[in-house]
């Protein structure tokens, strides 16, 4: 099967991907039965979907050579989900995610970087609202040397809901010559808020670059109060504030098929 300059297949319930393409859109209710997606050496894809059900548990390839970017959104109930990616010699792989599941959820995202010059990214924002619980867990692991790994995190909650980030990046003994950063930012609205950020950097090798920062904290006064002396009223200023918080990750929805439904999203529930 083909699309433009796409070559699909599904063999043994997994999701044969080789090509060159700028978007195809995938939701993970339409293939209920996949477990595998495997993206072919010296491919260039961007994927485009919505993680819309209960328990998914995704096994994502990325052989050599090839650039691979998820694009992900949860806007409905979400209760258990888990992707683990293999990227292989020389492959790049960026997950961006959205978060804005009416629900408890517990998410793990696993990047292994099991050959040199591969990277994995991992860029998200989550919304807790109401009495949900969510757990969110970010990890990398470096297996070889001369790999690279970033965790950018940003968090907002209000009401009385709970969030916790929860983040590793692992750099193994042989995993020489690696670069690793994790991020974690939560912004709490509310006093009721329970709110965890908890990157961990467990490093093996000393010829490495790590670093990690984690910070939780409430809406910047000094932001309100210029915003609010151009003559904004409070709220329009709070929460101004607040979609700039998300924008490093919606703006990557741009152009998309999802672009419409995230805007919608972010004025309906921020």
């Amino acid at each position: 099967m083909s699309n433009k300059h796409l070559h699909y297949d599904i063999v043994n319930n997994a999701l044969l991907l080789n090509g060159d393409t700028k978007s195809f859109n995938f939701s993970f209710s339409d293939y209920k039965n996949i477990k595998k997606i495997i993206v072919k050496s010296d491919s260039i894809l961007s994927i485009v979907g919505e993680l819309d059900i209960l328990n998914s548990d995704i096994e994502l390839i990325v052989e050599p050579n090839s650039v691979v970017t998820l694009k992900l959104l949860s806007c409905n109930l979400l209760n258990i989900a888990k992707i683990n990616v293999n990227v292989y010699k020389n492959a790049q792989f960026s997950l961006f995610f959205l978060d804005f599941c009416n629900g408890d959820a517990h998410l793990n995202f696993n990047i292994n970087l099991i050959d040199e010059y591969s990277a994995g990214t991992i860029k998200l924002a989550s919304l807790a609202f109401g009495n949900h619980k969510k757990y969110i867990e970010m990890n990398i692991n470096h297996l070889a040397k001369n790999t690279n790994g970033l965790v950018d995190a940003y968090g907002i909650c209000k009401d009385c809901a709970k969030l916790h980030f929860l983040g590793r990046s692992h750099i193994f003994e042989n995993a020489t010559q690696t670069f690793t950063i994790q991020n974690a930012r939560i912004m709490i609205l509310d006093s009721g808020c329970d709110a965890v950020a908890k990157p961990i950097l467990k490093i093996d090798n000393n010829d490495v670059k790590a670093s990690h920062s984690a910070s939780i904290g409430e809406v910047n006064q000094e932001h309100i109060f210029y915003l609010t002396s151009r003559g904004l009223k409070y709220e329009e200023a709070k929460k101004i504030i607040i979609l700039g918080y998300f924008n490093p990750i919606v703006k990557v929805f741009d152009k998309t098929s999802l672009d419409e439904k995230i805007n919608a999203l972010m004025t309906e529930k921020v």
